[in-house]
C-alpha cells in the first residue's frame, strides 16, 4: 500500500499535539492504536490525552494510529475528521509516519511491512 505521504512528527517527552484538534465544545478528540487483521475486524485501544497533547509512550514501530477531531453541528449532523498513520520510525525526539487514506489501507500497509520484515529475518538466518 502506497502512503499518501510520509511525515516527521516532533515529539516532546513521548507526546505530540493532535494536528486536527477540534476546540469547539461539541468537538470530540481522541487517538487510538488500531490492531487486527483488517478494518472489518479491528480493535481500538485509546491513548491518553489532555487537551491537544497525546501521549505516545506505548506506541511502537509498525503501530497504526487513528487520530480524530470530530465535530457535531447544532443540528446534530456528525462531521468526522480522521487521519490514519502507520509508525515507520520513532526516537526520543521525533516519530516518522506514513499517512494513509483509511484504516483499511493503514492496517494493510502494517501487515505487508511485518511480512517483509519476517521474510528478511528468515533470509538473514538462512544465509
Amino acid at each position: 500500500m502506497e502512503p499518501i505521504e510520509t511525515k516527521t512528527i516532533e515529539l516532546d517527552g513521548d507526546s505530540f499535539e493532535n494536528p486536527i484538534f477540534c476546540s469547539h465544545r461539541r468537538g470530540r478528540n481522541w487517538v487510538a492504536k488500531l490492531t487486527g487483521k483488517n478494518a472489518a475486524n479491528m480493535s481500538k485501544s485509546f491513548l491518553k490525552s489532555r487537551g491537544e497533547t497525546v501521549d505516545v509512550e506505548s506506541v511502537g514501530i509498525a503501530d497504526v494510529l487513528e487520530i480524530a477531531g470530530d465535530y457535531t453541528t447544532s443540528g446534530g449532523r456528525f462531521d468526522p475528521n480522521r487521519i490514519y498513520w502507520r509508525v515507520v520510525e520513532k526516537t526520543d525526539d521525533e516519530m516518522t509516519v506514513e499517512v494513509h487514506a483509511s484504516a483499511a489501507k493503514a492496517l494493510k500497509s502494517a501487515r505487508l511491512a511485518a511480512r517483509a520484515a519476517a521474510e528478511s529475518a528468515v533470509e538473514s538466518i538462512a544465509a
